[in-house]
């Protein structure tokens, strides 16, 4: 049986022989920096720009109507070389929680030469009788040796991961007997939670989606040494199909208080986004969700058509529920929570600001949370030509500013869509130079940056802020009143989770924003934009700090629009 030390694998990509002669189609999103550092993300004449894909050595189309591609096995002088005139930018990889870079083990500091452990620190239960004060005795090399990950860091929901401890060099000192302990750290939706196991050999079944750790400690009489594997559970279940006329599940809305605050349901007798399409680029979506599964975006030219076929001839086959950027299929899923979260606050037909408006679920983030440049591009080029009227990119991340993605939201302000990003939890002041978060602060009309509030009127402790930085203000949450919105799948049934963050202020006004488009299909970004940020309570304490100085309330948004909407009739 082949077997291998994980962390040499991570940057094996997803590869299928395509048309092209010299290069492969590359359909899975770089898993870490390391990855995504080799490629760059070229545009350009469709001419120009073919001539540099044909002499990669594997490439992914990133929007083949607008030319936009990422490419692998050249270097930026050899780019320039084939095409002067292409646009070559080095793809950026953010959120990193697997990968090369996040390799640290957890228990190396409480073994590394001269570490002093307190008495009484209550060490893991795989540390324990191991001598933490470094004995002369040598500590045993070690590696997790795994069949389980020779294409990417993940394994699907289902499968049972098989690793076993080995040595690296051969022990000949007497009494050289190993002793393997294993420490699992599995994610919070998980019965798996603190799972300490012993044998040389482990065994186990993932009972939950996301990130898992698992370290290894060989102890040798009192020495002890450790490394660690982490990997994603993900699937891809099949769509549970909702009928138009069955009876919907209600529930009391009186525990999301994100509602009242935003006198969400005083708005819903005028506007509840109907007839209006929510893109939410993020970690996928939890589509069988009780309480967002009859709100999806579901493509018909797709579903009555040929299975496994572009039946809509947009590029991507059978896509009739969305695209998985990650990962190169048409099941995005959610493998982390947080798009789910913020999908259910867009459009939830039980606690959506626009409750009647669909979701479109495009998957940019893996189930670490991190992602990459290049999959936000084509996340945003796939929405605008779907023909959503909303984007809501909750990323918070982007560091680097780079010509295509600036085009990109250009591009959806060109197709009238409405572009929300969230500020970020950093409690940076945006205004400073050195501080800047994208794709937020990319200076497009269509761009709408929100600033998160607490549980009181003022700016969240976390929040990112800055007066010509953040555009409006919206309940986020803290730990005194967190936002419930969906939970992801979990063996725990549970199906409502709280959280907190710019990331679940901005869907609050993407969903508004569809409420204005009910109300007032005409205005454009620019408007929709400037409308938002005339409306709500005006908060002192908020001026200078975020750009409306206010925060934002779905009933004055709503009736502005539909004043302006009547203004217009009378014109």
């Amino acid at each position: 049986m082949k077997s291998f030390v994980f962390s040499l694998v991570l940057s094996v990509g997803y590869l299928l022989t395509s048309a092209c002669t010299q290069s492969q189609q590359k359909f899975g999103a770089p898993q870490s920096q390391e990855e995504a550092s080799k490629n760059f993300i070229i545009s350009g004449e469709a001419s120009e720009v073919e001539a540099v894909v044909a002499l990669s050595s594997s490439y992914r189309v990133l929007s083949k109507k607008n030319n936009v591609y990422e490419v692998s096995g050249l270097s930026f002088e050899e780019i320039k070389s084939i095409s002067p005139i292409v646009s070559a930018t080095q793809n950026e990889y953010f959120n990193s929680l697997i990968g090369p870079e996040k390799e640290t083990n957890k228990y190396a500091p409480l073994m590394a030469e001269g570490a002093q452990v307190s008495p009484g620190t209550q060490l893991p239960p795989a540390l324990n009788g191991c001598n933490m004060q470094n004995p002369n005795k040598a500590t045993p090399n070690i590696a997790i040796i795994s069949d389980h990950f020779q294409s990417s860091p993940s394994m699907d929901l289902g499968e049972t991961l098989t690793a076993s401890g080995a040595r690296s060099i051969p022990f000949d000192r007497e009494n050289g007997e190993v002793e393997i302990r294993w420490d699992i750290v599995a994610p919070s939706s998980s019965l798996l939670q603190d799972n300490f196991r012993e044998g040389d050999q482990l065994e186990l079944t993932p009972d939950s989606l996301g990130l898992y750790e698992v370290y290894m400690v060989a102890k040798e009489g009192t020495a002890c040494s450790a490394t660690v594997i982490r990997f994603l559970v993900t699937s891809n279940p099949e769509l549970e199909l909702a009928s138009e006329t069955e009876i919907r599940p209600s529930l009391d809305i009186e525990p999301f208080q994100h509602l009242t605050r935003i006198n969400a349901q005083e708005s819903w007798e005028l506007a509840t986004g109907a007839g209006k399409t929510i893109a939410v680029l993020d970690t996928g979506l939890n589509y069988n969700h009780p309480a967002i599964k009859y709100s999806l975006a579901l493509k018909q030219a797709e579903m009555d058509g040929a299975a496994n076929s572009d039946n809509d001839e947009n590029g991507f086959a059978n896509d009739y529920l969305g695209w998985d950027f990650v990962n190169g299929d048409n099941k995005p899923f959610d493998d982390e929570g947080h798009g789910s979260h913020v999908s259910g606050l867009a459009a939830s037909h039980i606690i959506g600001l626009a409750k009647d408006a669909k979701i479109l679920p495009v998957k940019v983030l893996n189930g670490a949370g991190g992602g990459d440049t290049a999959s936000v591009i084509a996340g945003i080029y796939y929405a605008v030509d779907s023909g959503v009227d909303v984007i809501n990119a909750s990323l918070q991340r982007l560091n680097t500013m780079i010509p295509e993605l600036q085009q990109a939201i250009e591009y959806a302000n060109e197709n009238n869509v409405v572009f929300v990003s969230s500020a970020g939890n950093d409690n940076l002041d945006l205004s400073l130079p050195e501080n800047n978060i994208f794709p937020g602060e990319i200076d497009v009309p269509n761009v709408i940056n929100v600033a998160a509030i607490g549980v009181t009127d003022g700016l969240a402790s976390y929040s990112n802020y800055g007066g010509l930085e953040t555009d409006v203000a919206a309940p986020g949450g803290d730990r005194g009143g967190p936002i419930y919105s969906l939970a992801p799948y979990n063996p725990r049934g549970v199906e409502f989770v709280g959280s907190g963050g710019t990331s679940m202020a901005a869907p609050m006004v993407a969903g508004i924003v569809a409420q204005v488009l009910e109300v007032n299909p005409h205005l454009t970004p620019l408007e929709v934009k400037m409308l938002l940020m005339e409306s709500g309570q005006e908060v002192p304490v908020l001026i200078d700090l975020v750009g409306s100085g206010k925060i934002l309330n779905a009933l004055d948004a709503v009736e502005k629009a539909q004043t302006f909407s009547l203004q217009l009739a009378n014109m």
